[in-house]
């Protein structure tokens, strides 16, 4: 409110010299522009005015603001088919932990088989021992392809993720670009009023020189009044500019935090991504961590060692601590037995 009786003010300072009112009333062209100067200045500080007012009430630069946001907020549809592409890893990678599970348990059959039977394995032995061979090769196969589809998985993911990024940063830029064309438009009326006030310039010093050219005024008044005319004309500058300013300020006031929004919206996405990137390193680390823990194999100790750097030896070796251990502790046993055998005549 304010603001509007200083522009009312300042606009009654324009009012056109009585030096100039003759040549307006009679020369057409000269009125045309002194009536557009007029107008386009008058237009700018209603427009600064309105704006001024609209930035000072919450709910009404709220609806302003409505629509961006809105269109900013709204759910993208590549947001569904990156949760999607997620969730499809969570459960790859759930399946490959089942089958590598599953193949320790058959591994660790087998081992057992063989350890148990050692070299005296019976033809049912044999034939259980080919069984958990069998077996064990097939969860080896089926832990190569939970592999498999978990990779797949996380490739489609990232793609998602990239495509879900792309999207929500066009977006937030979209909106960005909107607000911005929004706060530039409120210099527009600014910019319209000088250039009425260059053309009224311009006409004032053209219909001078005509008069002056025809004799109709003297040199001496001629040019007082092409002085005039440019005064007064110059006169609006002041009025068009700060209406201009208050105009622009207010408006980034409106439209401002809209572009905030807008940055933290693509600041989100750009972590989001991130965090994602990271997310899906870290399941195939987890995924080769977890297969460089298969040392049980049905294949030969010499691959086995490839994984291990240690063989089946150290497999093998483990059995043997614990067989030598049990033949130590029922040698020791024996030993006592046949002493106390031999001991019982004595007591007799």
């Amino acid at each position: 409110m304010l603001f509007s009786c200083f522009a009312i003010l300042a606009l009654s300072d324009t009012a056109l010299p009585k030096e100039l009112v003759d040549l307006e009333k009679s020369v057409r062209a000269y009125h045309e522009s002194v009536h557009e100067l007029e107008t386009e200045t008058a237009s700018t500080v209603a427009y600064a005015a309105k704006v001024h007012y609209v930035a000072g009430n919450a709910t009404r630069r709220a609806a302003l603001q409505k629509e961006l946001i809105e269109e900013l907020n709204a759910k993208l549809s590549e947001s569904g088919e990156c949760s999607k592409a997620e969730a499809a890893v969570e459960d790859a990678a759930g399946e490959f932990r089942k089958a590598e599970k599953e193949r320790a348990a058959a591994e660790h059959a087998l081992q057992a088989e063989r350890a148990w039977n050692g070299q005296n394995a019976s033809a049912a032995d044999k034939a259980k021992y080919q069984k958990l061979q069998s077996d064990a090769a097939e969860a080896n196969k089926n832990l190569d392809a939970a592999r498999e589809q978990l990779d797949a998985a996380v490739q489609n993911a990232e793609k998602m993720s990239a495509a879900f990024r792309q999207a929500a940063v066009e977006q937030a830029d979209k909106i960005s670009r909107d607000a911005k064309k929004l706060i530039h438009a409120a210099r527009e009326p600014e910019s319209d009023a000088k250039k009425a006030m260059r053309k009224a310039i311009e006409v004032g010093r053209e219909e001078s020189a005509r008069l002056m050219r025809h004799r109709n005024v003297s040199q001496q008044a001629g040019e007082r009044l092409q002085g005039q005319s440019e005064s007064w004309a110059e006169g609006h500058e002041d009025v068009i500019e700060n209406a201009g300013d208050h105009a622009n300020d207010d408006v980034e006031r409106i439209y401002g935090p809209v572009l905030e929004m807008a940055d933290r919206v693509r600041s989100q996405a750009e972590d989001s991504s991130r965090q994602r990137a990271e997310n899906f390193r870290s399941v195939r680390r987890s995924a080769d961590r977890l297969q460089l823990l298969d040392i049980g194999t049905t294949e030969e100790p010499e691959r086995v060692a490839s994984w291990t750097g240690t063989g089946m030896g150290g497999v093998w070796g483990a059995w043997g601590c614990v067989f030598g251990a049990t033949a130590a502790i029922v040698g020791v046993a024996v030993r006592r037995r046949t002493v106390r055998l031999d001991a019982e005549p004595l007591l007799g």
